[in-house]
Formats: structure tokens, sequence, C-alpha cells
């Protein structure tokens, strides 16, 4: 079970860029999908541990839960700690 501590979140105001991952950094690769979230593997063929979020806020303020949701689902990690480190 993923508790509070092993998710992080790290937002760039000035970017307006949102990294979000379970675990430690490490090198990953990255695959975007169709809504232009860029989800961080390990390599090729491994479930996600991160994801990071471009234009977050001028694109996702008015869709966070949606946000919330995807990713929870993707990382594996309960919506209430989703929902408590994404700003806004």
């Amino acid at each position: 079970m993923i508790k509070n501590s092993d998710f992080s979140a790290s937002y760039d105001r000035r970017a307006d860029v949102l990294y979000l991952r379970v675990g430690p950094a490490r090198e990953a690769i990255s695959h975007e999908d169709e809504l232009g979230l860029l989800w961080r593997s390990v390599r090729d063929g491994q479930p996600p541990f991160g994801v990071t979020i471009i234009d977050f806020h001028d694109g996702w303020s008015s869709n966070r839960s949606n946000l919330v949701r995807l990713v929870s689902g993707r990382l594996h990690v309960p919506l209430d700690i989703v929902e408590a480190k994404i700003p806004f």
C-alpha cells in the first residue's frame, strides 16, 4: 500500500509543470499519452512510477478531478493521497 510519504509532488510555477512520482527519483523513459501526460517508467513495458504534466495550471485547473483519477489509477496511489499532493 502506498503511503503519503511514498508519493511526491513538485510544481514549477514559472514553467507550469507538475512532477509526480512514487518512490525515489530515478532514470526513466517517458511516453506521452493522448492527453499530453508524460508517463515515466524504468523501461518499456514496465508500469509507470511517475508523470510529468506540462501546462498543469493552464491545462488541468478546470479538470483537476479527472487528473486525480488518472494519476491514481495509473500509479496505483489512493485517490486521497493524490488529491492532497496536487496543487490548487
